[in-house]
Parts: C-alpha cells; structure tokens; sequence
C-alpha cells in the first residue's frame, strides 16, 4: 500500500531561505508528500522573487513529485497563522506538517513522525528535535525538544528557558508527552485539525501554536516528541527582516491564549497572580532601562481590553463546546508553580530542574 499523503504547508514572505528549505525536501526519503508554498508579501518584487525561486527549485524535484509543489500566491502580508490556514485549505495530505521557510528538514524526518501518528490514532501533533541551523549541537529557541507552559500560560521547552539554551547531549530523547509543538515543524493529523479548529488569525504570528494545542488537549488528544526525527531552524530571520515587533506580539497573543482556553473558574484563580507576575515584569524591564519592552507589558494588555476582549470571549464559548476532557487533565500536563519566580528566584535555567515538578512527565 501507499503511504499515507503528507502535505507540507509553508509559509513565505521573504525569499531569503525557502531556496534552502526546498532543497532539503528533495533529499526526503518518504515517497509521498506535496508541498504547498504560500507566498505573501506587501512587495511585489518580493513575492516575484519567491516565485521564481520555488518554480525553478520545483524541477529539481523527483519526477513524481513536480506536479505537488503547489503555489499559492497572496498581495499581501497575512501573518504565519493566516498563511497556513490558507495552505491547509488547499492541502490533501491525511497528514500535515506547517513549515517555516527558514527550516531545514532530515531526510528521514517524515518517515519517523508518521510511523508514530499511525502507530496511535489518540496522538493528533508530533514535533522533531528543532535544533540550531547556525550551531546543530544546540537547541533551537523556537521549539527545542518540545513545548510546556506554566500554570500562569509562560511557555518554555525542554531545551530552552526564557532565553537559556542548551545544548542537546540526547538529555531530553526520553521526553514522550508535550504540551505544545512548535509551529517551526508542526506535524498534525488532518482530522484532528477539522474537529479543533484552524489556527487563530488574530494573532497574525507567534502563540497560535499553543493556543491551537490548548483545543488539541482539551479535545483529548495527546502532543509529542519525536527526538529522533530532526529540523534544524534559522530562526526569526522573516521577523527580523520584516521588523515584526515579536515580543508585543507575543505577549500580547500569550493572554490571548488564557482567555481563550481557560475555564472562569480557572481564570479568576489564574490572572490575579499573571496580572501581578506582568507588573513585575514590567518594573524589571524598566530598572534595566529596556522602555520599549516596558511598553510592550501595558500595550498588550491595552489591546487585549479594548481590541481583543470581545474576541476571546466568543472563541471561549467556543471552546468550551468542542472541549471533551476536563481541565484537571491538561493542568496535568503543565508546570503547577510559575516559571518566570523559579528563573528569577531560584536559578532555575533547564528543563532537568522543573521536570520532576510536572505532574504529567
């Protein structure tokens, strides 16, 4: 029999890394999987350039699989979330793994993932060891080996805390259950992604990710590692390149994330202490004379109020109606005690020193 269809949706808003991306595709040894390239871009000359450049990485392709690079192409700057909710649209893989363009995928990578998703029809995401295309013996930032978040909505990742990276010794290879994968490679089953919902587009970029796996746990379905199958990442080279304030977007869309998600009986436990924890924050960006990302802290939660409120209530509702578990198993899968006071009080740099504090692990 065939293998099942893989769909590779990617988002692109510059040219300068989806040459590189592409040609690492051409190198997978799974034998089926297309590829849908979603160009978007206020730059006409841009979006020609990424054009041009898929188009003539498409011939190098094997013979069968030419006519699967597919092109969609958008006269304007949608956002990641946006992007692949456009690509998936058009997809026809059983399965689907959302891209970045400035990522490079092993060769063996595809055939790992979907060994696991049809070993276990619970599993709906399954995120690769991201690792550092600049330095391959560390971590990349944006996903590592997997994703959790604290009680309070914090991200982190076995691998990576705050902005402490290690390098990867093989010391996370026997994590099997995460909270979150990492948009950097997010490989997902298409039905999962049909009962859940698509990604967030008011988010535009950054958080939709774990906001997409809030819906995934609280559906019932499980998100995991797969350390043996590898990504490595450039990292925040279309932000960088684009001037996308990333730090507002993120906090911004991280409260965005509890709102959504949380129960009410959880949110009036919760967003006392966050709101209290974000002060902090804000006092200490000020002492060290960082004024713009002060802002930042009073910016999102000005946006949440009078932008974004109305939004996370309706998508709250919704939420609830999909959700199938209670909220006592996903706070299960999160750290019970707030990352950010462990960092800063206690020292705490790596995933090894939080991990015993996780009740799922």
């Amino acid at each position: 029999m065939e293998p099942p269809l893989v769909s590779i949706v990617i988002p692109v808003s510059i040219p300068n890394n989806i040459a590189v991306c592409l040609r690492s595709l051409k190198k997978i040894v799974y034998p089926n999987f297309e590829v849908i390239a979603v160009v978007n871009s206020n730059s006409n000359a841009a979006a020609s350039r990424i054009v041009s450049i898929v188009k003539e990485e498409a011939l190098g392709f094997p013979e069968i699989l030419k006519k699967r690079v597919h092109l969609i192409v958008k006269p304007k700057m949608l956002g990641y979330a946006a992007a692949c909710n456009i690509g998936y649209k058009s997809h026809k893989g059983k399965y689907v793994l959302f891209l970045n363009d400035d990522a490079v995928v092993e060769s063996s990578c595809l055939c790992k993932i979907v060994e696991i998703h049809e070993n276990d029809p619970a599993i709906a995401c399954v995120q690769p060891k991201i690792l550092s295309l600049k330095n391959t013996g560390i971590f990349d930032y944006a996903g590592a080996a997997g994703g959790f978040i604290d009680i309070y909505g914090v991200p982190f990742c076995a691998g990576r805390i705050f902005e402490v990276v290690e390098k990867d010794k093989g010391q996370y290879d026997d994590v099997k259950e995460i909270f979150w994968a990492s948009g950097t490679a997010l490989f997902c089953r298409s039905s999962s992604i049909d009962e859940v919902g698509l990604f967030d587009e008011t988010f535009f970029a950054y958080m939709e990710e774990i906001d997409f796996a809030f819906r995934v746990c609280l559906r019932g379905y499980r998100i995991v590692l797969a350390p043996n199958a590898r990504v490595y990442h450039l990292g925040a080279a279309t932000s960088e390149s684009l001037k996308i304030d990333r730090d507002f977007l993120a906090y911004k869309n991280n409260l965005l994330v509890l709102l959504k998600n949380y129960e009410i009986a959880t949110l009036t436990r919760v967003m006392p202490i966050r709101c209290v924890l974000d002060a902090s924050n804000f006092l200490m960006r000020l002492a060290k004379k960082k004024l713009r990302l002060a802002v930042n802290v009073p910016r999102a939660y000005a946006d949440l109020l009078f932008r974004s409120l109305r939004h996370a209530l309706e998508e709250n509702r919704r939420v609830r109606a999909l959700q199938i578990v209670k909220m006592d198993s996903v706070r299960k899968k999160m750290l019970p005690r707030s990352i950010a006071l462990l960092h800063t009080l206690k020292g705490v740099r790596y995933f090894s020193q939080v991990r015993n504090m996780m009740p799922c692990r």
